[in-house]
């Protein structure tokens, strides 16, 4: 089992152990702090660059954004949901071949969120922190974290990579799968996700492109980055190449490891010929080794100022130890 299929498994798991679930709205509480959130989803489109090789269109980068909005009394509340349909019943297929919760209705679910509160702190205060999927999977799997993250007190943006992520599924109902039988090497990939996050980035630091998404200003001179499996190594490569980040965080687990900038030295030349890549990457690293709750992690010194943790565990919001991490940024 790839190691993005075993972590998305266990972030499934933990939305519940029920033989079936039938209801409309499964309201699914937010664990973390008093914080209250807000949400909203949209399609960033990159015309210079393909979508694929076999796909000449924009590359339209799927994200979703989940943002602090202040402390209770709340008002103007809606439901937010985890998933679409479409993309629920292509996920039940997938993961009944691992026998897990094979007949849960994943669009079933869904989160409280609200516009405004009494208690808000409508200013540019909270952290930026961008977020990559596993290999093959959907930022969507990922929905419950990503919220827990925001609830510590960040401005937290998911991507979907097109023709990389296992579905998905756009505003005109146009469905796209993942497209791997090309010559793509998987440091080339990455390089791929790279460029999306710069682009992600470069656009939310328009402040009438952020405005739609987000009802205050983000701060996108505070960054941080952290992924899954292949997202992870999108994080790292993202804090050497791209980003002025501080700091990023990958996870993985014992069947995989982070591809580091190694591996991702002298892509440019190869993927301007395959006509999906446009800037030049130079690798500077210099990788050390340490403990985090009392698990091998890894750290990985990009530049004098900026800090890569790649974890190998399942963990929550407090294990990140998120207060440090924003101490960073």
């Amino acid at each position: 089992m790839h190691a993005s299929t075993y972590l998305a498994l266990q972030a499934v798991t933990g939305l519940g152990t029920f033989p079936s679930v039938f209801a409309k709205n499964v309201i699914l509480p937010i664990p973390g702090g008093a914080l209250q959130l807000g949400t909203t989803t949209a399609v960033l489109t990159d015309h210079s660059r393909p979508s694929w090789i076999n796909d000449t269109s924009p590359r339209a980068l799927p994200i979703s954004v989940f943002y602090p909005v202040g402390y209770a009394p709340c008002s103007g509340g809606y439901l937010s949901e985890y998933v679409p349909q479409i993309v629920s019943d292509f996920e039940n297929k997938y993961f009944e071949l691992y026998g897990v919760l094979a007949e849960i209705d994943y669009a079933a679910f869904k989160s409280q969120m609200y516009h405004t509160c009494s208690g808000g702190k409508n200013n540019n205060g909270y952290p930026l922190l961008i977020f990559s999927p596993g290999y093959e999977r959907t930022r969507l799997l990922y929905g419950a974290l990503a919220q827990a993250v925001a609830k510590a007190g960040y401005v937290v943006v998911t991507i979907d990579h097109p023709y990389d992520a296992d579905i998905i599924q756009y505003p005109s109902g146009k469905v796209i799968t993942t497209a791997h039988e090309t010559n793509l090497t998987d440091a080339e990939l990455v390089a791929v996700r790279v460029e999306d996050v710069s682009f992600i980035l470069d656009q939310l630091s328009d402040k009438k492109i952020a405005r739609k998404l987000v009802p205050y200003n983000i701060d996108t001179s505070k960054v941080g980055m952290y992924g899954h499996s292949a997202g992870g190594a999108a994080a790292a490569n993202a804090l050497i190449f791209e980003l002025d980040s501080s700091v990023a965080l990958t996870l993985t687990d014992q069947s995989s490891s982070p591809l580091l900038s190694s591996e991702m030295t002298n892509l440019s030349s190869s993927l301007v010929k395959k006509g999906i890549h446009t800037s030049a990457m130079t690798a500077l690293t210099r990788p050390g080794h340490y403990s985090v709750h009392g698990m091998k992690s890894y750290r990985l010194m990009a530049r004098p100022t900026r800090r890569l943790v790649i974890s190998r565990f399942w963990f929550t919001s407090r294990d990140w130890e998120i207060r440090g991490m924003r101490a960073r940024l």
